[in-house]
């Protein structure tokens, strides 16, 4: 399954009450609930948020009954880290014998292989990849995939630049290729930029909103940009063990 940031979906979402969905919240307003959405999650999955920060999506799984873990190498005060989120300890200590938080990278998952049925990575590879090194998040990719039963789903989002001048050599579909796995859904339709563009109903942030919530300029400063959000599905092969 493939798909990106659609107002029409962000004001069902809105309309439903769903995790975060209010407009305030940019295209988070659209990724959590597409996830939860479509991710299939039940009962009793063993299920990671990789790069999580104090991300909601860990406890409504928890509550969905599923076991609920979080990967993330900044844990500590807000203070030791003032350039990143992190995980506060106070944050971990309210979610203890119910959200299992993991110190780690993306890089070196501390999990052996076939861990866990679904994977989340939110809006957390763009903050890997950059434009003088657009594949930098590749080996994080490659560990998720590891770490992924067969059978099992990873479910990305990232953020996707529309000005192929700020992130000149990043296409999302470029990382489908490289994982080598499906998407969960067949008939998934790999979507351009360029039709993303001409498509009146999708939901993009402007470089003015965009700094207005704290995420500063982005990659390139010269360049105008606007950013939408793109989410895709994918299911790692019953027959391959890594």
């Amino acid at each position: 399954m493939i798909s990106y940031a659609k107002i029409s979906e962000m004001v069902r979402y809105i309309k439903e009450k769903r995790l975060w969905a209010e407009w305030q919240y940019g295209t988070r307003c659209w990724e959590y609930p597409w996830v939860l959405e479509n991710g299939k999650f039940e009962t009793g999955l063993k299920c990671l948020d990789a790069g999580c920060g104090r991300s909601p999506i860990p406890a409504y799984l928890y509550g969905l009954g599923c076991e609920a873990h979080g990967l993330d190498y900044l844990q500590g005060e807000k203070g030791d880290y003032p350039d990143t989120y992190g995980i506060p300890k106070s944050w971990i200590k309210t979610w203890d014998k119910k959200i299992l938080y993991h110190h780690g990278t993306l890089f070196d998952a501390p999990f052996p292989d076939n861990t866990f049925d679904r994977i989340t990575c939110l809006s957390v590879l763009e903050h890997i990849l950059t434009p003088k090194a657009p594949h930098a998040h590749y080996p994080a990719l490659k560990e998720m995939k590891r770490i992924l039963k067969p059978g099992g789903l990873l479910i990305i989002t990232v953020d996707y630049f529309l000005n192929q001048d700020v992130t000149p050599d990043y296409d999302y579909r470029d990382d489908i290729s490289f994982l080598q796995m499906d998407p969960f859904v067949g008939d998934s339709y790999f979507t351009t930029r360029e039709e993303m563009i001409a498509d009146e109903d999708i939901f993009v942030i402007p470089p003015q909103m965009y700094m207005e919530m704290g995420f500063g300029q982005g990659f390139n400063k010269a360049v105008y940009h606007r950013l939408t959000s793109v989410g895709y599905i994918l299911q790692k092969s019953l027959h391959e063990s890594q």
